[in-house]
């Protein structure tokens, strides 16, 4: 069923049925009859057609070039002649294509090439097909890569939000410094708080000491007058 022979006087035809990649190849023809053997020929068959459509195309981005991007693929049948790979790119919307060729290396089972020079922050599609001498493939589904923004632009939006944490962050210390401080002094020189009117003002601050004889515990005692429009401290 795999193989069909003809023959018809002198002439004798092989046709090979079902014909795959492994029956491509050297072929030996051999004459002879009881007397022996007359003729050997060797064939070499050899499959002359357009290369198959290459497989699993994808990409890689670089962490510290942001403007490569490498493209993987794994060659399919080169059709009996030498195939030459061709990636073809471009930016979202644009109708002109880029192109990047690559020769076959039959010893590399995947193979790859990288694009660069590559605009940041940009949508980019991508696909890719084969050709030999007699023709080409069909190209791949097209892929679709946005590439990152610039590191410099980055490093700027960090630095800004980082200046808007530390903004909103250190009056909140101040604050949080200037209430201890006052219980301090609260607890230690006996400072006594009051509520007066509202819109008083800013009054004046005076400060006394008991005297020795008079406080044995010799206590200095602080007057504050209004230090805000709802506290004042006496």
């Amino acid at each position: 069923m795999k193989y069909k022979i003809v023959s018809e006087d002198l002439v004798s035809n092989l046709t090979v049925l079902n014909i795959q990649q492994s029956d491509y190849g050297s072929y030996q023809v051999v004459v002879s009859n009881t007397i022996g053997t007359a003729w050997i020929e060797h064939y070499n068959i050899l499959r002359q057609a357009k290369p198959s459509v290459p497989g699993y195309f994808h990409y890689t981005q670089h962490l510290q070039n942001q403007t490569t991007v490498t493209f993987y693929w794994l060659p399919g049948d080169n059709g009996g002649s030498v195939q030459t790979f061709i990636i073809e790119y471009k930016t979202t919307g644009s109708q002109v294509w880029e192109q990047l060729s690559v020769v076959e290396n039959t010893s590399t089972p995947l193979m790859n090439a990288s694009v660069d020079n590559l605009s940041t922050g940009t949508e980019y599609q991508a696909r890719i097909f084969a050709r030999n001498k007699f023709g080409a493939s069909y190209a791949t589904d097209t892929i679709t890569f946005l590439t990152p923004a610039s590191t410099t632009r980055a490093t700027h939006q960090s630095l800004s939000q980082v200046g808007c944490i530390v903004g909103a962050v250190v009056p909140g210390i101040l604050l949080v410094g200037f209430i201890s401080v006052l219980i301090f002094l609260r607890l230690t020189n006996h400072i006594h708080f009051t509520k007066k009117g509202v819109h008083e003002g800013l009054a004046t601050a005076s400060t006394t000491k008991t005297a020795a004889a008079d406080d044995p515990a010799n206590v200095t005692m602080a007057h504050y007058e209004a230090l805000s429009e709802y506290i004042n401290i006496e």
